[in-house]
């Protein structure tokens, strides 16, 4: 039932009609009234009007702040990107200039090694596998004359790269100066004063200029004349083949410059070999044994390599160098070079 509370005017009623489009009206004395709920008064609808109206700029608001917001992250990403770029030619034009750099440096520490040209007039029967990981490498080789003596060695310095390359020029310098300048010419007597050298080139008694660094080398003095041999050796042993069986002469246990930290003065041992024909003698770094590679990814190390050497000792010097190059890259694969690579193989004296 409808009442006055429901909106009706306080009339006689007779009673509400509702038509065919579902409007009502009301019957009373005065005739038909047509009954208007509150929801659709004027009033309602200027309400529903200002809500909706409010609505739109409510939405509208927060449209634009979004977008603003989007608008504002875009154009942070955009600053941002433009730094990302200009660092990243600054780097491009900085590592271009530091590559240059080291390009030219390797220039220098090609100019201080030994030829091939040199070597083999001193060595005729002789290789040099000489591998740099980087650019410019830690290891080098060393070879001199004194009195129908020949002075070679196989030197590892600390590190490689640029660390390893500084040293390398350092050794050069002082191994030139023991043996053409002060005329030494025992290994072992060498590589005491060449440690001594390097201690006194690097570390001084501030602690802050105490650096560990040195070098692993095997060093020979050759007398073909005499058939003799002497060597000295810092970690790195000799390897002399003869009548298919690989002699190690053992190097001392500690390194070139870094005696300091052993708080002792360690001397050298200076080893005698007497040379027949058909020795193969060979010097080396641990690059080439420490190389990761082959099925397992392991090092390749060295009682394969001393294999290795016993299967191609016989064959022709350059034979031999391509041998051991064509193996270790095989073995390599897709690994990186871990570090720099040296064998030096000499036959002293004719078959």
């Amino acid at each position: 039932m409808y009442s006055e509370e429901h909106g009706l005017p306080d009339y006689a009623i007779f009673g509400i009609i509702e038509d065919a489009g579902s409007n009502l009206w009301i019957s009373t004395l005065n005739g038909l009234i047509e009954f208007d709920p509150v929801w659709q008064t004027d009033i309602a609808y200027f309400i529903y009007g200002i809500v909706i109206i409010l609505l739109i700029y409510i939405l509208s608001q927060y449209r634009t702040k979004s977008l603003r917001k989007a608008n504002l992250i875009l154009t942070e990403k955009e600053i941002a990107s433009k730094e990302v770029e200009r660092q990243r030619r600054e780097l491009s034009i900085k590592n271009k200039s530091i590559t240059s750099s080291i390009q030219y440096a390797r220039k220098i520490q090609e100019a201080l090694l030994p030829s091939d040209q040199l070597f083999k007039k001193l060595l005729p029967d002789s290789f040099i596998l000489f591998k740099p990981k980087d650019i410019v490498s830690g290891d080098f080789y060393w070879i001199t004359e004194r009195n129908n003596k020949v002075f070679v060695s196989a030197v590892d310095c600390t590190g490689h790269g640029v660390p390893g390359a500084f040293m390398s020029l350092i050794g050069f310098d002082i191994l030139g100066n023991i043996i053409k300048v002060q005329g030494v010419e025992k290994p072992s007597e060498i590589l005491n004063i060449l440690s001594m050298g390097i201690e006194n080139t690097f570390h001084r008694e501030e602690e802050d200029y105490l650096l560990k660094d040195g070098m692993d080398l095997s060093f020979c003095v050759i007398d073909c004349e005499k058939r003799q041999l002497e060597y000295a050796g810092a970690f790195n042993p000799l390897y002399l083949i003869r009548d298919n069986k690989l002699i190690e002469t053992r190097a001392d246990r500690f390194s070139i410059g870094l005696k300091h930290e052993l708080h002792e003065q360690n001397q050298f041992t200076n080893h005698s070999i007497s040379l027949e024909k058909g020795d193969m003698i060979y010097l080396f770094s641990d690059g080439y044994p420490d190389q990761f590679g082959g099925p397992n990814g392991k090092k390749f190390m060295y009682r394969r390599f001393r294999h290795m050497l016993l299967t191609i000792h016989k064959l022709p010097l350059q034979e031999q160098k391509d041998f051991l190059e064509e193996s270790i890259e095989a073995w390599k694969g897709k690994n990186d070079q871990v570090d720099d690579m040296l064998v030096i193989g000499i036959r002293p004296l004719p078959y």
